[in-house]
């Protein structure tokens, strides 16, 4: 089935934006994701890739509605994809009023949405434990010590993907979520009322895998920043494309 018509529009973390070793420039990180790939495998209008190195489920909800009041038409039609990201990474805004002060956040541009500027946000994981600056990888370790849990957040995300899914629908556009390095138990097991979310499905051997654990099994390398490379991706796309299609009964 071609989409020829239609605008893939995907969010993520850096296995969506397409980070490989030292390259971080969007443009050429676009080109090798697999985001592209799949544009080029169902034959999209176009694609927007919504993914950012450190992204979190936080900030790839935030930005897919930024995208869809700053972008969305009528006139066109749209897929989007969630690519679910870990449990424990968050969200700082930065206070405009303020302004940055960089006493907590420290300044990294990849973090940030390019989205006209909108909102910004430094994205947070367990790597800002080893950051330098002490006072910050102070405040980061008691948030994991004593402030994060894996159920409230799995129970937060369920909400937000439901309230997602149902904006969508409302607009008339298709919707599937997947798994980057979340667990994709995760999201196997939401339900909301009765329902569930249409889920793109890591398969091997007919037993349930997650991402990078497929590509790994179907023989592509995994480079020193645990990323892969635009081969890789393009046989994700394709495999991804099929999902999609047994999903809608194609």
């Amino acid at each position: 089935m071609a989409y020829n018509d239609t605008t893939l529009v995907v969010a993520g973390d850096s296995f969506v934006y397409g980070h490989l070793e030292d390259d971080l420039n969007a443009e050429s990180c676009h080109n090798r994701s697999w985001v592209r790939q799949l544009e080029k495998a169902g034959n999209f209008k176009t694609s927007v890739n919504l993914g950012a190195p450190g992204g979190s489920n936080y900030r790839s909800v935030r930005v897919l509605y930024e995208y869809l009041e700053q972008e969305y038409s009528h006139n066109e039609k749209y897929l989007v994809i969630f690519a679910g990201s870990e449990l424990s990474r968050f969200e700082l805004p930065v206070n405009h009023n303020i302004g940055r002060t960089f006493t907590i956040v420290p300044e990294n541009p990849l973090h940030y949405d390019t989205i006209h500027n909108e909102i910004k946000a430094g994205g947070i994981g367990s790597w800002c434990l080893d950051f330098t600056n002490h006072k910050f990888s102070d405040f980061v370790r008691m948030h994991y010590e004593s402030f994060n849990d894996d159920i409230f957040s799995e129970k937060i995300l369920r909400n937000s993907l439901f309230s997602l899914k149902a904006v969508l629908d409302d607009l008339n556009i298709e919707s599937f979520f997947t798994t980057t390095i979340l667990n994709p138990i995760v999201l196997s097991r939401m339900s909301l009322l009765g329902k569930k979310l249409p889920i793109i499905r890591y398969l091997d051997d007919m037993q349930v895998t997650g991402m990078t654990q497929l590509l790994l099994n179907s023989g592509f390398k995994q480079y020193p920043c645990k990323h892969f490379d635009e081969h890789a991706y393009k046989f994700l796309a394709e495999y991804i494309l099929e999902q999609i299609n047994i999903i809608k009964g194609h």
